[in-house]
């Protein structure tokens, strides 16, 4: 069943009545009938507490030899200890409430079935009755308290005559206590009275709530004109997990307010944050940019504004046609601070490949409003007309608006292509995720031979499939050691390498962007559309739509590091030097005093030991790092690269790979995105903290949602939450997946996923299993509805696979009709 919805007498009582929670829930006996029909409390209010509580249609039973009448709440600070898991003292789970008793109760039994509530027939709950003489509140003493399983009837003990009795069921997953004063957030950024050049800035706070899965707590957070909130500009509720938010619009230039909330498992919203001043302050240097600009013309006006911020550089709306002349990026900035770019909503297509935006060791700037293409297009693609197993070839047609093989050499040098479905486009199903050719030869002006690299996979070939070649040439836009960049409102249709890439790129946001595809074409991206590496605070990606990349939507993790040499037990030498980390030399791979090292041994999927930073001192090619503890038995090297088929994969699987979890994109958001028909991974994560919620998945080749580490990244993903999402007819590819899916290379060993709320996903289509999740600890998967792929599956939904504490709860599986079922 669901969980029950808070409902208050008078909902204006309750400032957010839309939250649901499972657990134990206090009951109580109202009805003066005779045997006392049992009926829950609803939302009631005293003087000094407000509260409500669950109605669901098919409550414990609560059984008296007497009638009783009469209820109120009782003061939020009377909540007592009591009995919880593991038999500890924890603050009572309950909410208490106050009966007042008319005549003498001989005895009384409760039972409360487990169909009622959300818990494990084995769990563990108690009754709490406390009586005093007259309406006082109750005291420590006088406690009388017994446990059982569910569905186990309780004798209640030692009432008294002619008392008030205060009762409350509490349970191993009851909801915790209401947020107290202790627990309100301190903000960190701005800054009181802080003036920001950039309309859309960066909100943070420190964490003061426990992220449990099992009851997982949010921050309210408020953006106010004026000083009482009674012009809310912006508001949001996030899961706890997240202590930082970033609006998805701008705000104009004037003074704000803003203040943090806690808010517990019930909705019920703790005490404000101090509220805090900052400014948006217009910019006054504008540089303006006509209709008709050349590239050149551009190149000046953009330089002349990095010399004189903070300022803005503003394009006069318009469709502009360049020709970048052999120039490797067309918006390109090095240590710039206080900028916006405004493109003025104008369309700007390129005759030559190259980066649209690149920023290296830049803070705080904006880019806005641009939408971008190229023609000729970075790929090509070709509709079969005829597969010969014999010889090993296949003949295709390229497509209208296509370039040619021979006019592009990428397409000679990167043999690696992909076979779509053009029904819709995308990924055809049951297809490997490459397939390479080995050659061409032309056979009229638009037709041509493909010899394929391995003949088996014609058989994953038919004429009218669509054949793409998708060379890797220049990412889109590169975000390289900077802090506070924004990108908003950008559409690219085509992207010759990766969308969004960034190392070292922290607090980037890219909001209501897309990567989008034109009708006639068959991808939108020659390679993934996000790969961010190495933050300290991963990237907020909100609002936005990611359709037909060549490889995954987005990927976020943080890039393996080597041991040159172990100098002593708690000192290391690390090479600045590292696979794929093109920037980590120039800020020493940002290791910090506080870090938290991870040493993994891939071959055996174990963590060797995690240790915290103390010193580091930087040589000409490497950091010398010392560290709180013994590092264990590592194996220093260099982790090198080494080809195995079309992958590449670590050239020795012995050397300890070494991982910076404190800038491995934690806190990362993605949320209210659309994201349908890539080539593979709606989301590959890794990181501490996270949010994927409210997206739409669609026609992916892969899963919506997959947590592991890729040969040189890594590591685990702890404290995410997955929740709200719709995810629909993926899992298009042959490979191992899941619609939500974590697992560790090497499986099996040790669990070092932890700390995951899996919850109201909806998933159709996904060929079994749906929710796969191996190596992981300490978990709650609740409220998802599955509708499977195919009736009779020879696998579950649902399948846990070397997992410790991971509770499944309420969750649905409908298998799907049969095609002529109405």
């Amino acid at each position: 069943m669901k969980n029950p919805k808070f409902e208050a007498r008078n909902p204006k009582q309750i400032r957010n009545p839309k939250s649901q929670a499972s657990g134990w829930w206090a009951w109580g006996v109202w009805d003066s009938e005779v045997k006392s029909r049992a009926r829950p409390l609803t939302g009631c209010r005293s003087a000094d507490f407000q509260c409500a509580v669950p109605r669901v249609s098919n409550p414990p039973r609560v059984r008296t030899s007497e009638r009783a009448a009469g209820h109120s709440a009782m003061p939020t600070g009377n909540r007592p200890a009591c009995r919880g898991r593991g038999g500890t003292a924890l603050p009572a789970h309950g909410t208490i409430r106050r009966l007042a008793l008319t005549l003498s109760l001989l005895s009384s039994v409760f039972c409360l079935p487990s169909s009622v509530l959300c818990l494990p027939a084995s769990a563990q709950y108690g009754l709490t009755w406390w009586t005093v003489k007259g309406t006082a509140a109750p005291a420590p003493a006088g406690v009388d308290a017994v446990t059982g399983t569910i569905g186990q009837r309780m004798p209640v003990r030692r009432l008294r005559v002619m008392a008030t009795v205060w009762w409350a069921v509490f349970g191993a997953s009851s909801p915790p206590a209401a947020i107290s004063a202790a627990n309100v957030p301190a903000l960190l950024y701005p800054g009181d009275k802080m003036e920001l050049p950039i309309t859309i800035p960066h909100f943070e706070w420190l964490p003061c709530l426990d992220t449990t899965p099992e009851a997982m707590p949010s921050y309210d957070i408020q953006i106010a004109a004026d000083q009482a909130f009674s012009q809310i500009v912006d508001e949001d509720r996030l899961a706890a997990v997240i202590t930082r938010y970033v609006p998805d619009k701008e705000l104009t230039p004037g003074d704000y307010w803003w203040r943090v909330a806690g808010v517990d498992a019930q909705g019920v919203r703790g005490p404000w944050s101090a509220a805090r001043r900052f400014a948006v302050r217009p910019l006054e240097r504008v540089v303006e940019i006509p209709t008709g600009a050349s590239f050149d013309d551009i190149q000046g006006a953009l330089a002349k504004a990095a010399q004189q911020t903070p300022a803005m550089v503003k394009f006069a709306k318009g469709d502009y046609r360049l020709d970048p002349g052999g120039a490797a990026a067309f918006i390109a900035f090095t240590n710039v601070n206080d900028l916006i770019i405004d493109g003025g909503g104008g369309n700007f297509t390129f005759s030559g490949f190259l980066k649209f935006v690149k920023l290296e060791h830049c803070h705080r700037v904006l880019v806005k409003n641009f939408t971008f293409d190229f023609d000729p297009l970075p790929y090509t693609a070709g509709r079969v007309v005829a597969v010969d197993t014999k010889t090993g070839t296949f003949e295709v047609e390229i497509e209208p608006g296509h370039p040619l093989p021979e006019s592009n050499p990428y397409f000679e040098r990167d043999k690696k292509g992909m076979i779509v479905d053009p029904k819709f486009p995308r990924m055809k199903r049951g297809v490997s995720l490459v397939f390479e050719h080995a050659g061409w030869r032309k056979l009229a002006t638009r037709r041509y031979r493909f010899t394929a690299a391995n003949p088996r996979q014609l058989r994953e070939l038919a004429p009218g499939d669509v054949y793409v070649l998708d060379p890797r040439i220049a990412t889109g836009f590169d975000v390289n050691a900077c802090d506070e960049v924004v990108f908003y409102n950008l559409t690219a249709y085509a992207m010759a390498n990766e969308g969004f890439n960034s190392h070292y790129g922290n607090r980037l946001s890219i909001l209501h962007c897309g990567i989008r595809l034109k009708p006639g074409r068959f991808i939108a991206a020659n390679n993934g559309g996000h790969n961010h590496h190495n933050a300290r605070l991963g990237p907020w990606i909100e609002g936005c739509t990611w359709e037909n990349t060549g490889d995954d939507i987005c990927h976020v993790n943080a890039l393996v590091m080597g041991v040159e040499e172990k100098l002593a037990p708690d000192r290391i030498r690390l090479s600045l030097r590292n696979p794929y980390d093109v920037v980590g030399p120039s800020v020493g791979l940002d290791i910090r005093p506080g870090d938290v090292l991870q040493f993994f041994n891939r071959a055996e999927g174990r963590l060797v030991s995690e240790r915290k930073v103390v010193n580091v001192s930087k040589l000409e090619k490497s950091l010398e790092v010392t560290l709180d503890g013994d590092v264990g038995n590592i194996v220093p090297g260099r982790p090198g690269v080494k080809r195995a088929g079309l992958k590449k994969v670590p050239a020795d699987d012995s050397i300890t790979q070494v991982f910076n979890a404190s800038r491995t994109c934690n806190q990362f958001v993605f949320r209210n995105n659309t994201v349908r028909n890539g080539r593979r991974v709606g989301v590959l994560a890794k990181g501490r903290g996270g949010l994927i919620e409210n997206n739409t998945f669609e026609g992916l080749g892969g899963g919506a949602v997959e947590l592991w580490n890729a040969p040189f990244e890594g590591l685990g993903a702890m404290d995410y939450v997955v929740r709200d999402n719709r995810i629909s007819d993926c899992g298009q590819l042959a490979r191992e997946h899941a619609a939500i899916w974590a697992t560790m290379f090497k499986g099996g060993s040790d669990k070092l996923h932890r700390n995951l709320l899996i919850t109201g996903n909806q998933i159709t289509g996904f060929p079994n299993p749906a929710i796969l999740l191996h190596d992981v600890q300490c978990a709650v998967v609740r409220n998802n509805c599955i509708v499977s792929a195919q009736q009779k599956s020879r696998l579950d939904p649902i399948i846990l696979n070397n997992t410790a504490a991971v509770r499944l709860e309420n969750n649905t599986v409908q298998e799907p009709k049969p095609w002529n079922t109405p």
